[in-house]
């Protein structure tokens, strides 16, 4: 009786995590492992699912209600709040790089959770880290604080889809300011970079910190922009890049305006 009932239930959480967004290229093997690691948290409105500075001790997935993030900060970074719903996932991140939270987690109502322990995402991590980058990708996208219009979750994939990674040597100028240059949101995943300003002000950004987004939704027809400071790599640094070319071939924005 009890084997049926573990049967039943994983084929429940199986046919729950084929409609979570990041795991939709995933298959039957793999979402039989994440059923049988996850477990069932429910959280009621106002209860604190996690603190910021917290130690992870398991990764989440929203199967039911809302989570809200907030005060999120990373790699030097300052994100917009965000309400997590069902299908967003967050802990994966604090797993991967022994990290504490960085940001504050609460139920904003009766919320149900499926969680899997550091020790279980650590050992499947290997062959979910392709899809699970795409998500945080897309996760970050809906937070970085620039002028977006109303993107559909759907469009929000479509630019995720279309970040390159891409390896870049210390001392590689991404823009100098006061020049021109190609905007374009880079993502850090890993290494240093320097944003450094005429007027003497610095600020150093790290992994999973960004930068560009200034010159992003305003640049011209051609997709260019003069720099307000300069983008230096202080040493080789693995980075996340989208293009403005790129978001306008998702969300059709193209702005036909002249110089």
């Amino acid at each position: 009786i009890l084997a049926n009932f573990k049967m039943s239930h994983d084929d429940e959480t199986v046919r729950l995590l084929r409609g979570v967004a990041f795991l939709k290229d995933a298959d039957d093997r793999m979402l039989g492992k994440m059923a049988g690691a996850l477990h069932l948290k429910t959280y009621q409105a106002g209860e604190q699912v996690a603190n910021k500075g917290d130690s992870v001790t398991e990764f989440f997935i929203v199967k039911t209600g809302k989570v809200r993030a907030t005060d999120i900060s990373y790699g030097g970074s300052t994100y917009d709040d965000i309400d997590l719903g069902p299908g967003d996932c967050f802990g994966d991140r604090a797993i991967v790089k022994n990290e504490p939270f960085g940001g504050n987690d609460v139920a904003v109502e009766k919320t149900e959770l499926l969680c899997m322990s550091k020790e279980a995402f650590v050992r499947l991590f290997g062959e979910l880290e392709e899809v699970i980058l795409r998500s945080k990708f897309k996760l970050l996208l809906k937070t970085i604080p620039i002028d977006k219009p109303n993107l559909t979750d759907a469009e929000y994939t479509g630019l995720a889809a279309q970040v390159e990674e891409k390896t870049y040597k210390k001392g590689q100028v991404f823009f100098t300011e006061g020049k021109q240059t190609h905007g374009t949101l880079y993502i850090v995943r890993s290494g240093k970079v320097s944003l450094r300003s005429n007027d003497g002000k610095m600020k150093m950004i790290s992994e999973a910190g960004y930068f560009g987004e200034d010159n992003l939704l305003k640049t011209d027809y051609r997709g260019n922009i003069e720099a307000k400071a300069t983008a230096t790599a202080l040493e080789e640094c693995n980075l996340g890049v989208l293009t403005i070319k790129n978001i306008r071939s998702v969300i059709g924005r193209d702005r036909k305006k002249k110089d």
